[in-house]
């Protein structure tokens, strides 16, 4: 696991007057993503992770999504799309 760290600290202004302070933030990274839970299997330590289809490959999805946004690639045939039923009776409108 890749142990990925990010300090992030504060110190008071004119417009705000919370006492300076800091925190670290730490989180783990493993080849299937990264680690929400920790916890033991048989007394062995395991570690949970949100798997996610596009992780590490962020700029691979990009591509899919500039093509979904595209009108001439995302187009139907508009013979292709589902037809409502026509009703049997018509209304003409006049009263």
């Amino acid at each position: 696991m890749q142990k990925l760290e990010q300090a992030d600290s504060w110190s008071p202004t004119i417009a705000d007057g919370t006492a300076a302070g800091s925190y670290d933030l730490v989180m783990y990274r493993t080849d299937y993503g990264l680690v929400d839970y920790t916890g033991e299997v048989d007394g062995a330590p395991v570690a949970y992770t949100v798997q996610r289809s596009t992780y590490m490959h962020e700029a691979v999805s990009a591509i899919g999504f500039m093509m979904f946004n595209d009108p001439s690639v995302m187009s139907t045939r508009p013979d292709s799309r589902p037809r409502r039923p026509r009703s049997a009776t018509t209304s003409t409108g006049s009263m």
